[in-house]
């Protein structure tokens, strides 16, 4: 039951995100959410997953927590059979290579980390793997996202009185 709840509610947010440019569900709390697609390493096909991000050199930072669970989550194993990935944050998409960061580079990242978000040191605790770190490199930014209500404005299909 908790996981097809929690799998219903990654595609609630994952389409609103999307439907709104990022207005709903670019940020939980105090964190920044993204939207991350992979290509499927067995089936081909493109998969988003909102994950939470952190700002890094030119890219971001994301978890591959699973939230503590004893094994990664499947848009890890993904991006490491496909490392080109795209991401969208609010109404902007990008392409990105994904590297994973190990031994001494990942480090006083994890660290920095772990000092914003310390439940990630919490996941940490609970599990025996060493939670990875990826980092996305921006390849270029390729499009802006139009938001839908205003392109219904635009061609009239929808009024703006109040």
């Amino acid at each position: 039951m908790r996981k097809a709840f929690i799998k219903l509610f990654i595609s609630l947010h994952t389409f609103f995100y999307k439907l709104t440019g990022g207005k709903f569900g670019s940020e939980m709390g105090e964190y920044k959410i993204l939207l991350l697609t992979t290509k499927g390493r067995k089936s081909g096909q493109e998969f988003t997953t909102p994950l939470g991000y952190f700002d890094h050199e030119d890219g971001y930072l994301i978890i591959a927590s699973n939230g503590g669970n004893s094994h990664h989550p499947d848009w890890y194993f993904n991006l490491l059979s496909d490392p080109l990935v795209s991401i969208q944050i609010k109404n902007q998409t990008f392409k990105a290579q994904a590297q994973v960061l190990n031994g001494e580079p990942r480090t006083p990242v994890w660290e920095r980390i772990v000092a914003e978000a310390p439940q990630y040191g919490e996941y940490e605790g609970r599990t025996d793997r060493l939670i990875p770190v990826v980092w996305l490199k921006l390849s270029y930014r390729y499009k802006n996202h139009f938001q839908p209500v205003v392109f219904l404005i635009m061609v009239g299909l929808i009024g703006t009185e109040t």
